[in-house]
């Protein structure tokens, strides 16, 4: 193996690293990992893995709260090529609609997500396109619209149900509090948030 394609070889162990220290809560290591490890991979013309580190960087900072420079590094892999294939480009208009709501940028949040949506639809990806409603549903609710949200989410909530992804229906549901609290409907959100912890239990 030449030294080129041993760096590349070095770059996708490092990748596989920078998962594995993140579990480990060592999230700077990981970072500077995946930083190092997507340079390599398009010095290589490695699209699809240099995107795969991006999207692992924004993760990253989306799981540390760090949402405003998530979002830089999502804009940034959009900026850099265009040979992006369909569902990774679908999964980069989800996540910067999701740090766009955290940021309080609904305009940005709902023009994402429904590009997204488009997307994971002619991918026929039905479970992917219940991940953007429940962002869709959350906008709603952090937009000061909490019946629109709610309404929206209880349908995303019994998707999620259905296929047994309780985690997801968890996150739906606690959406769905926070607006019954909001519309000042005590009662309902205690409801749900009992069958919530029943439903995890």
């Amino acid at each position: 193996v030449g030294r080129g394609g041993l760096a590349h070889d070095l770059a996708i162990v490092r990748f596989n690293l920078a998962a594995s220290l993140q579990e480990l809560e060592r999230f700077e290591e990981s970072r500077t990992l995946l930083v190092e490890s997507e340079q390599i991979f398009r010095d290589h013309a490695d699209t699809r893995n240099s995107i795969l580190c991006g999207l692992g960087e924004g993760l990253l900072l989306q799981r540390l709260k760090r949402f405003r420079e998530a979002r830089e590094v999502y804009l940034l892999l959009l900026a850099s090529t265009r040979d992006i294939e369909k569902e990774s480009l679908a999964s980069i208009h989800q996540a910067i609609g999701f740090c766009s709501i955290e940021l309080g940028d609904f305009g940005g949040a709902e023009e994402n997500l429904t590009y997204a949506v488009k997307l994971f639809q002619e991918l026929k990806q039905p479970i992917y396109i219940v991940r953007v409603e429940l962002g869709r549903g959350t906008l709603f609710i952090r937009r000061g619209e909490p019946a629109k949200g709610i309404s929206h989410l209880r349908l995303v909530r019994l998707d999620f149900l259905r296929q047994s992804m309780h985690e997801e229906a968890g996150i739906c549901g606690l959406e769905m509090v926070e607006g019954h609290l909001l519309l000042e409907q005590a009662d309902q959100a205690e409801i749900l948030a009992r069958t919530i912890i029943s439903e995890f239990t």
